[in-house]
C-alpha cells in the first residue's frame, strides 16, 4: 500500500513517516526545498543506523507550494494520505496578520481535502491539535469528543486548526474515510532550533524558573505509531485525542534539567510575571538565545491548568502512551543539547 505524506519533512511529519515505513508501507513525502531531507534523514538516525537505509526507500516529491494540482499529482496512485501540513507559528497575531493565519492553514487543509478527493485517496489521516477541543475551565477534563466553536478570544492558532478541521469534516461528508488525531505538546529530541523539539532544549537548558500551568504531552513516536494503527483502521471515521500525560511544566523541566546534570528551576513565576518579563523574552528571542516559536501564544498556554481525556487509542488501538521518563531518556539520547547548539 503507497501512503503519501505531507508536511513529512517538518518533525511530526518524519516520524510519521519513518513509522509507515518500518510497517512496511511504500511512502511518497513531499518536500520544497532540498536541505529540508536532511532533517528527514536525522529524525530517521533516532532509531538507529540501520534506519537510515530506510531513507533509500522513500519516493521524494518536490513540490513548490501545496496548491490543489500539485497536491492531486503527488497523491494519485496513493491509497492514504497523511496531512501533517500546517503553519505552527504561534504569535498572538492581531488584525489583518491573524486573518492571514487562519486563512492560510483553512486553505491548506482544503487543498489537500480535495486534492484526496480528485486522486480517489480512501483514507485521510489529519494531524490536527488539542487545541480544537476547547479548554473549559481551570482543572477540567476535556473530553476527546468535544468541538471548540470559534470565538473571538481564542488564539490564531486554534483558529486556524479549527478551521482546518471543518475542511477535513467536508471531506468525509464527500466520502472520504477520516481519522483526527489531536496531539497534544508533541516532544521529541531536539534536532534544529524551532519545530517539536524545541521545548526539550528549553527543558533541558536548566532554565531557573518555570510557568504554573500543566503541560499536555505526548511523545513523537506515540503520534507516530497511531497514525500508523488508523491506516488499516475500520471506522469511516474516528477522532482521537494524544496526550500520554500531564505534568506540571515544574516537573518537566525538573526532569529533563536533572538528568544532564542542571539545577532543577527554582523560581515560580506568576502569571503576571510574563508581561513583566516581556521586554527580556522579546530580545531573547531576537538574539535567537530562546527558539521564535516561544512567544506570547505559547507562554499563556503555559499557565493552563486543562486536562484531556485520551482513552481511544488505548481502547481501540491498544496502545499504550510512553511515560515520560521513556520519551526523556529518548529525547536526551539523541537530540542535540550542547550549549552552541
Amino acid at each position: 500500500m503507497k501512503v503519501a505524506v505531507l508536511g513529512g519533512t517538518g518533525t511530526v511529519g518524519a516520524h510519521i513517516a519513518y513509522a509507515m515505513v518500518a510497517a512496511g508501507y511504500e511512502v511518497r513525502i513531499a518536500f520544497r526545498r532540498e536541505e529540508l531531507k536532511q532533517h528527514v534523514k536525522q529524525v530517521f538516525s533516532l532509531y538507529g543506523v540501520q534506519a537510515l537505509e530506510l531513507v533509500e526507500k522513500l519516493e521524494w516529491v518536490e513540490v513548490e507550494g501545496l496548491c490543489s494540482q500539485e497536491v492531486v499529482d503527488l497523491l494519485q496512485g496513493c491509497e492514504v494520505a497523511v496531512n501533517a501540513a500546517a503553519s505552527v507559528e504561534l504569535g498572538a497575531f492581531r488584525g489583518e496578520a491573524a486573518r492571514r493565519f487562519i486563512r492560510y492553514n483553512r486553505l491548506l487543509a482544503s487543498s489537500v481535502v480535495e486534492a484526496a478527493l480528485q486522486a480517489r485517496v480512501r483514507r485521510l489521516i489529519h494531524i490536527g491539535s488539542i487545541a480544537v477541543l476547547g479548554g473549559g475551565g481551570q482543572d477540567h477534563w476535556v473530553e476527546e469528543d468535544s468541538i471548540q466553536l470559534p470565538e473571538p478570544n481564542l488564539s490564531p492558532y486554534a483558529l486556524g486548526k479549527i478551521e482546518a478541521e471543518r475542511e477535513v469534516l467536508r471531506g468525509w461528508a464527500c466520502g472520504l474515510e477520516v481519522a483526527i488525531l489531536n496531539p497534544g505538546v508533541v516532544l521529541a529530541p531536539y534536532i534544529r532550533r524551532e519545530g517539536s523539539g524545541a521545548l526539550t532544549r528549553i527543558a533541558a537548558s536548566g532554565i531557573p524558573i518555570y510557568p504554573t500551568g500543566i503541560l499536555a504531552w505526548v511523545d513523537a513516536r506515540d503520534v507516530a505509531a497511531v497514525a500508523v494503527k488508523a491506516v488499516e483502521a475500520r471506522e469511516t471515521f474516528v477522532r482521537a485525542t494524544l496526550v500520554g500525560g500531564h505534568s506540571s511544566y515544574r516537573e518537566v523541566f525538573s526532569t529533563f534539567a536533572s538528568a544532564v546534570g542542571k539545577p532543577a528551576p527554582r523560581v515560580r513565576i506568576p502569571y503576571w510575571g510574563v508581561w513583566v518579563m516581556r521586554p527580556a523574552v522579546t530580545l531573547l528571542r531576537w538574539m535567537r538565545i530562546l527558539p521564535k516559536s516561544l512567544n506570547w501564544g505559547v507562554l499563556r498556554a503555559a499557565y493552563s491548568r486543562v486536562k484531556y481525556r485520551a482513552n481511544r487509542v488505548k481502547n481501540d488501538y491498544n496502545l499504550a502512551f510512553k511515560p515520560l521518563e521513556e520519551t526523556m531518556l529518548f529525547c536526551l539520547k539523541n537530540g542535540m543539547y550542547n550549549s552552541d547548539s
